[in-house]
């Protein structure tokens, strides 16, 4: 599938190459003369990995029940090179568009059923599926079609599932955030934090997500971000309680705290204005990566600046910008606060941290 865009450098000799070390996987670990027919093949993974552009592919053989994974990359005379990169336990395997918008992840089941997906590499997130009840019939029994025996048919996000009595049915695995402002920040992370921080942090997301029941509502999706970021950085997330009278709730709009110094309401009685909050010292040490956390996003929010049409996103973006900020250089969140006012409370100050 897709050899020319997966490898668009890789001459024909070097995709001989690769179907002479399929066959030589076939002859080496299946005994049966028609069980070749069961093989599959697929790439996956396909990106700069930081060392070199490279593919993965893993060959599932169902009657060893075992997966053989490889790595694909193009030497420098544009032959195709295959580095062997061990086996795991697999009955079936397909390569499908799960996670990220450019990147295929690989779909695996398991011999003892368990749904996987290898993805950033070969790092495994558990996946399982659940019956859109709203396409079945009140009227109509429940029926067990067993366990999953196979997956196959890829198109995109969407595979085929067939079960031990013969049932197929058609899935959807969509993780991929559908908010551009979400999608940008995990792309900006993946290619700035080391791998295994970039994984937990995408992990983390999904977690969040899913508790969300994967909302197609990008200020939902922004928040599970957020929250993904700071449990990773170990950041508190505080919110101020909300008031229930409606007179107090009025002291918490924006049009309050910006016309509240305006000479024509002196005469008028206002609604109290909320504490403003002050950021205290943490009494640990700020998490390591926090300083690149915190330029990959300033970088990130400087280029959405660049274009009037991505405004909102800088808005949306300064507030967790200034919240890191403040830890470790408050003078950041002093410039993106005066460039979106609303991004903090109050104006930060260099005492508000022990740091240089």
């Amino acid at each position: 599938m897709g050899r020319a865009t997966l490898f668009p450098g890789a001459r024909r000799k070097g995709v001989r190459n690769l179907s002479i070390v399929c066959k030589k996987a076939e002859f080496l670990c299946v005994s049966s003369a028609r069980s070749w027919r069961d093989v599959s093949v697929s790439l996956f993974d396909s990106r700069w990995d930081g060392c070199c552009d490279r593919t993965l592919m893993g060959i599932c053989l169902p009657k060893t029940r075992s997966l053989l994974l490889f790595a694909l990359t193009s030497g420098e005379d544009r032959t195709l090179k295959v580095k062997p990169l061990g086996a795991r336990p697999a009955v079936s395997a397909t390569s499908l568009h799960a996670t990220r918008s450019q990147v295929w992840d690989l779909l695996i089941l398991k011999p003892d059923g368990e749904l996987v997906l290898l993805t950033h590499g070969m790092r495994e997130l558990p996946i399982r599926i659940q019956e859109d009840k709203r396409r079945v019939p009140p009227s109509a029994s429940a029926v067990d079609h067993g366990s999953i025996v196979s997956v196959q048919c890829t198109a995109m996000s969407s595979i085929t599932v067939v079960y031990e009595d013969g049932y197929r049915a058609r899935v959807t695995i969509d993780l991929i955030p559908t908010d551009v402002l979400t999608s940008s920040c995990l792309q900006m992370m993946a290619v700035t934090l080391p791998a295994d921080y970039s994984f937990h942090l995408h992990r983390t997301f999904l977690e969040h997500w899913w508790s969300r029941g994967l909302s197609s509502s990008t200020s939902v999706q922004f928040t599970c971000f957020i929250n993904a970021l700071y449990q990773m950085l170990n950041l508190k997330t505080k919110s101020r309680p909300i008031p229930d009278d409606s007179w107090q709730v009025l002291g918490w709009s924006k049009s309050h705290q910006r016309y509240r110094d305006d000479p024509a309401l002196q005469r008028f009685e206002l609604p109290p204005s909320p504490r403003a909050q002050v950021s205290a010292l943490n009494s640990s040490k700020p998490h390591p990566i926090l300083s690149v956390v915190l330029y990959a996003l300033h970088i990130l929010a400087e280029n959405f600046r660049l274009l009037v049409n991505q405004y909102d996103l800088v808005v949306r973006i300064a507030p967790m910008i200034c919240r890191i900020a403040l830890i470790i250089r408050p003078e950041w969140a002093d410039y993106w606060k005066r460039l979106v006012p609303d991004a903090t409370v109050s104006w930060p100050s260099p005492s508000s941290t022990g740091l240089p």
